[in-house]
């Protein structure tokens, strides 16, 4: 066998790579040309990504400011409305949404006269207990107790803070927190401006009794439009909640606010906040 070397049989003699040196080399350095260029498109393909992900984060934060100064335009113009006696009664107070536009663009909005939810300082314990039924408590009755001895040594300061009464998980505190308010002050729900989700969860009502509620709303918005035009709306806190969507983003503002019928200062903001923000 040709460089066969009789001590090592199996061993290559470095001169027999001699004749090819020159191939090998170029044959190496071909290869290393192509790595070289694989890494290069490897790095170029990296740059154009980054720079289509700023790209694709500069627009998702302009889409993010375009919706949320819709959505603040939303809440404003619909204060507007609310301070206005010829316009307040169009606003319905119950929750139900309407679109309106804001630089041509549509803007849900929903108005919650916070007199229509269930007050946590207020209610009676048979209120509570048959919230807490409603929203899957086995033991309504016993955490409607707990409440009130709860607000008995304190009223509750915040919402969040039912979450640390006994018998309240984080799913049940999830179900109740849309029904219930600290700004309503009183004991007994507002049925003509309640949601039907809370209606649904009030003693002693059925079916029947849901429905005569709701042949009678319109008849109680309109009286209450016509006294609306006689004077400045009343002292309803209300909450406002608009949704704008611009692309993928979607931006939800929620104030609670009070229009108080002074025309030096027509309405107070209670809270500012962001509600749920993401992408669709």
């Amino acid at each position: 066998m040709p460089c066969k070397n009789s001590m090592q049989k199996f061993t290559i003699s470095w001169v027999c790579l001699l004749p090819g040196r020159k191939r090998n080399e170029q044959g190496i350095a071909l290869i290393g040309v192509l790595w070289l260029v694989v890494i290069l498109a490897a790095l170029a393909g990296g740059v154009a990504m980054l720079a289509r992900d700023d790209r694709s984060i500069a627009k998702a934060e302009v889409d993010d400011l375009r919706a949320q100064g819709w959505a603040d335009g939303g809440v404003y113009l619909t204060l507007t409305d609310l301070c206005d006696p010829t316009t307040s009664k169009d606003v319905p107070l119950n929750g139900e949404p309407r679109l309106i536009k804001v630089a041509g663009h549509d803007v849900r909005v929903t108005v919650q006269d916070e007199a229509g939810k269930i007050d946590l300082n207020y209610a009676s314990q048979n209120v509570l207990a048959s919230m807490l039924t409603a929203a899957g408590s086995v033991d309504g009755d016993g955490i409607a107790e707990a409440i009130i001895q709860t607000r008995s040594k304190r009223p509750f300061p915040s919402l969040g803070d039912l979450r640390f009464v006994t018998g309240i998980t984080p799913a049940l505190f999830q179900r109740v927190q849309p029904w219930v308010t600290l700004y309503a002050q009183r004991s007994a729900v507002n049925t003509s401006v309640a949601p039907q989700e809370v209606l649904a969860v009030l003693p002693g009502m059925d079916a029947g009794t849901m429905a005569d509620i709701a042949a009678s709303r319109n008849e109680r918005s309109r009286l209450r439009g016509e006294a609306q035009r006689q004077q400045t709306p009343g002292s309803d806190i209300l909450t406002i909640t608009a949704d704008a969507q611009t692309g993928n983003v979607v931006f939800q503002r929620r104030a609670v606010v009070q229009v108080t019928g002074n025309a030096r200062q027509p309405y107070k903001i209670y809270e500012w906040a962001a509600g749920t923000t993401g992408d669709r």
